[in-house]
């Protein structure tokens, strides 16, 4: 994202891989950042991260900000990742049927339930890897 392509008032989000407080799980967070201020010569913006008070932003930081709020897989124990495209279109399709059952028809497997964006999904590990 270049700061010629920012307005005010615009809302960007930022991801960020964290560890969950004190163990070796590791999961991705996303954060909303809100533009207030923009540099006439365009070397930094003001914006509020995180709903905070606003801050100084040079070009570095600002290359990072995605325009489109990025779809996270979530799993058990509050495990979140980025989505693949084939997830969120897996997503998309179970979202407008109905699955029922508990084994994948495809590979006879358990399904493993997962949350993409706010669809709960049905997949088998097999399905997940598109094999």
């Amino acid at each position: 994202m270049k700061i010629s392509k920012l307005t005010v008032g615009q809302v960007l989000y930022n991801t960020q891989r964290r560890k969950m407080g004190n163990t070796t799980i590791s999961t991705t967070a996303v954060f909303p950042i809100k533009i207030t201020e923009i540099d006439p010569e365009g070397n930094w913006v003001m914006a509020s991260w995180n709903y905070n008070g606003p801050k100084k932003f040079s070009q570095r930081d600002v290359n990072k900000w995605k325009a489109k709020k990025p779809i996270l897989t979530t799993y058990a124990f509050g495990h979140a990742r980025l989505a693949t495209k084939t997830e969120i279109a897996m997503a998309e399709a179970q979202a407008a049927t109905k699955i029922e059952g508990s084994r994948c028809l495809t590979h006879d497997i358990p399904y493993e339930d997962a949350r993409v964006g706010n669809v709960e999904t049905k997949a088998c590990w097999r399905c997940r890897e598109g094999k």
